[in-house]
């Protein structure tokens, strides 16, 4: 039996693990149960551990699983959360599933994943949930989303680790009924003048118990044959009045390709943002808009 022993390139990888844990997860810490913030979360993310063995074309380093065992011996020395694995997993699991989203922010940090573990038939006790925590069952393994579980606290005899437990999850747009009532929510959105239909939808999802980020997903998902519908009657409305001569069709094959390149880049960017961010600054928002324009409205006659 031959033995690999590490290389001197991840001996550097591990001692420069090593020097940023020692100053910033400091032994010391527990003494005042204190928990490294979100910033020191990303800057540990930001340094590739997540993403160590994770292929490059998954927003990974693309090394190998010993660059990750090393890493995760460091992180063990100085007790780092047990979410450091979990999100590991996790942004393995997110990349072969196909979430890009889900992955990236994982591996920037700015979201993080639990391991959870079977207690009775029906419930599950998750440690150090983020955002995330891994479900593992007897065929697959889940990433399920916090928010789609009903997570209640539990005392620990370490404090410095959240404990808590749920019932199996998840809630996901599976019933037939389910999307029709979102269906119906768009279309009451239309009826109202200044109703976001996206909004309205999001909303519905939501009250049927989807996890926030997945309601906003299928949201947009829902928007693309409704825009494509209606920039096709308005095309064909246009031909039929005016023929062909009535229009700059390269300005026009220009603005829809700028328009879908850019909502793209926004729509991906907002799914980034509601995995660990509510809409209530938006509600907020809305309620003082409305206010304003109906002082306005009445301040007016």
């Amino acid at each position: 039996m031959s033995l690999q022993l590490p290389t001197e390139e991840q001996l550097a990888i591990s001692h420069g693990i090593a020097a940023f844990l020692a100053a910033n997860f400091p032994l010391a810490r527990f003494r005042s149960l204190h928990t490294p913030d979100k910033e020191t979360w990303q800057e540990f993310a930001r340094m590739g551990v997540i993403g160590i063995s994770l292929p490059q074309h998954d927003g990974g380093m693309g090394l190998s699983w010993v660059d990750e065992v090393l890493a995760c011996r460091e992180a063990g020395r100085y007790l780092v959360s047990p979410a450091l694995v979990g999100s590991i997993l996790a942004a393995h699991v997110a990349a072969r599933a196909g979430r890009g989203e889900v992955c990236a922010a994982l591996l920037a940090g700015e979201s993080s994943a639990g391991i959870s573990m079977g207690y009775a038939p029906s419930e599950i006790r998750v440690i150090d949930n983020g955002d995330l925590f891994l479900l593992v069952e007897a065929q697959r393994v889940r990433l399920v989303e916090s928010a789609a579980t009903q997570l209640r606290a539990l005392a620990c005899i370490d404090e410095t680790v959240r404990l808590s437990a749920t019932h199996l999850p998840a809630v996901e747009l599976g019933c037939v009924a389910d999307k029709e009532l979102v269906f119906a929510a768009q279309l009451l959105a239309a009826v109202f003048p200044g109703t976001s239909r996206s909004g309205a939808s999001i909303l519905m999802a939501m009250a049927l118990g989807v996890a926030r980020p997945r309601a906003t997903e299928f949201s947009f998902l829902l928007g693309i044959p409704t825009l494509m519908a209606a920039g096709a009657l308005k095309i064909v409305s246009e031909l039929k009045e005016h023929g062909t001569g009535g229009e700059d069709w390269g300005m026009l094959a220009l603005g829809t390709v700028v328009s879908a390149v850019t909502a793209f880049l926004v729509v991906k960017w907002l799914l980034r943002f509601v995995l660990s961010h509510t809409f209530n600054g938006f509600g907020w928002y809305r309620i003082a808009l409305g206010l304003v324009l109906f002082a306005l409205a009445f301040g007016a006659r």
